[in-house]
């Protein structure tokens, strides 16, 4: 757990779901609540984590992150997703939580922390740049047939199963 003035970082609960699919919201992903329910389920099954900040009782802040592993080098701990609430933006919330996700990495075997971010975010391009992060390569991306939304793990959809949001 990680803590700044007013600020608590925890793993999420099925208590933050309402928050959670608002701030996938404002990152531009409107998700139904069943969705992101089962993609948690999903990410914790492989071993990753999704973090909350909390502020007033609220999460006000989300970072999902997994390991991915290579045959090459160390493993990554890969950020794919950091969100801030709009109104809590530039006060430091986003930095505790990429601190918090480089913790997970260290304690999860991790060599380095690796993101992708939207060639139209230049404000989050400028925040990671700050954060001691640099561009090394560019991604390449091909869309796949629709993939089944029933594809996560049942196991994992047992701590999330009973919440609605």
């Amino acid at each position: 757990m990680t803590t700044q003035p007013s600020v608590t970082v925890r793993d999420a609960a099925p208590g933050d779901m309402d928050a959670i699919v608002g701030l996938v919201a404002e990152l531009g992903y409107p998700t139904p609540a069943h969705v992101v329910r089962e993609r948690l389920a999903t990410l914790a099954a492989n071993g990753g984590a999704a973090l909350v900040a909390v502020a007033d009782g609220r999460a006000v802040g989300l970072a999902t992150m997994q390991a991915t592993h290579y045959l090459h080098r160390p493993p990554d701990a890969r950020l794919s997703t950091l969100v801030v609430t709009e109104s809590r933006r530039g006060r430091g919330i986003g930095g505790v939580l990429l601190q918090a996700t480089e913790r997970w990495g260290a304690e999860h075997g991790c060599a380095r922390v690796q993101l992708t971010s939207g060639m139209r975010r230049p404000e989050a391009h400028a925040f990671y740049e700050r954060m001691g992060y640099d561009t090394r390569s560019r991604v390449f991306v091909k869309e796949l047939p629709a993939a089944s939304p029933s594809s996560g793990s049942a196991g994992a959809a047992d701590a999330w199963a009973g919440e609605t949001g």
